[in-house]
């Protein structure tokens, strides 16, 4: 597997800007490390560290530490990012002092096909990291939930407003409300700076290319050589943030003082899945086909990030097109990997 881009890497780091330094001589204890998200967390971590001698460290839990090894050698034998073998269901957390907590573990599988194991590994995961960080004296918390708490959202409502109350329609977010609720009460409980990133949809290297999401599919098909499909309603409408943006969001709200409460993370800038295969299909030199018929009314996910702009200075800093193009550009060097092998 290719290393990331130093573009991408610098481009990420430099967002942060000065807030890396709150992360000096720090230790950082971040679940769910080894995913799409966890990767790009570790790959501009490690770059921030070493180009600003920042002296901290990751400790990393994860199910599986020598797959991770063989996937990402650079980062799991780094002297700065060591790996805890563990579940977070059911691991005895490392006793050690750390300054930051990320909490990005996700459940392994496909919640839909096991809607009460995936609500229970969410809600239950979150609260064995919420009392770690009570019992470790952990001041820093950021807790990685999702624009699925909100629940479908209606036609004439252009962007999801963190204000909104949450209404979710699926186990997964009614899991992450939940796992919310848990946090809100910690904070005010124990006085623990959480911040809660509602993640939407994302692009980039490392993106799992086999799973329900059109995004990945269509790098898939591209890389492949073979026509792009559509297989859903084309006039669906989505966003997409690239992965350098979410890794410097995800650090800003972590390492920003100033950051509090909840954060819409994705791009604003909606799109239907008809131009997105077109800009795939023009970007990689392949054709798109479509094989579903539209019926009712179209789904629309794409979030307000007004919040996030006004407070923290952040914004969609790589254009669309661009993302795609640097998406498929890391993908034509890199063996296809499964879902399950992406995410570990």
């Amino acid at each position: 597997m290719p290393e990331l881009a130093v573009y991408d890497l610098d481009e990420a780091v430099a967002q942060v800007a000065s807030h890396w330094d709150a992360l000096r001589g720090g230790h950082v204890f971040l679940t769910g490390g080894t995913g799409f998200i966890g990767t790009w967390l570790l790959e501009t971590f490690l770059r921030a560290n070493t180009m600003l001698e920042l002296g901290a460290r990751v400790t990393v839990l994860t199910r599986d530490p020598k797959r991770f090894l063989a996937k990402a050698p650079h980062l799991a034998a780094h002297k700065s990012i060591r790996l805890f073998e563990g579940d977070v269901c059911s691991a005895a957390f490392p006793q050690e002092n750390f300054s930051h907590a990320i909490h990005a573990a996700a459940h392994a599988g496909r919640s839909s096909d096991e809607p009460l194991r995936a609500f229970d590994t969410i809600v239950s995961g979150t609260r064995r990291i919420l009392d770690f960080c009570g019992a470790a004296h952990i001041p820093n918390l950021l807790f990685l939930s999702s624009g699925a708490v909100y629940g479908p959202q209606a036609p004439d409502v252009p962007l999801l407003m963190e204000e909104r109350s949450p209404a979710p329609s699926t186990s997964y977010g009614e899991a992450k409300r939940a796992a919310e609720a848990l946090c809100g009460a910690y904070a005010a409980q124990v006085g623990l700076r959480v911040v809660t990133a509602r993640c939407f949809a994302f692009l980039g290297p490392h993106l799992p290319l086999d799973g329900p999401f059109a995004a990945g599919n269509f790098v898939r098909d591209v890389i492949k050589g073979q026509a792009i499909a559509v297989r859903g309603d084309a006039r669906t409408v989505r966003s997409y943030l690239y992965a350098s943006d979410l890794a410097a969001w995800l650090w800003t709200m972590l390492l920003n003082p100033q950051a509090s409460g909840i954060y819409n993370v994705g791009s604003d800038r909606a799109v239907t899945i008809a131009d997105l295969a077109q800009m795939f299909a023009t970007a990689g030199g392949a054709r798109v086909s479509f094989t579903a018929t539209p019926i009712g009314v179209p789904s629309r996910y794409v979030p307000s990030i007004d919040r996030a702009r006004k407070q923290l200075g952040l914004d969609v800093r790589v254009p669309l097109d661009e993302a795609i193009r640097r998406t498929l550009r890391w993908y034509s060097e890199t063996p296809i990997m499964s879902e399950s092998a992406a995410r570990i």
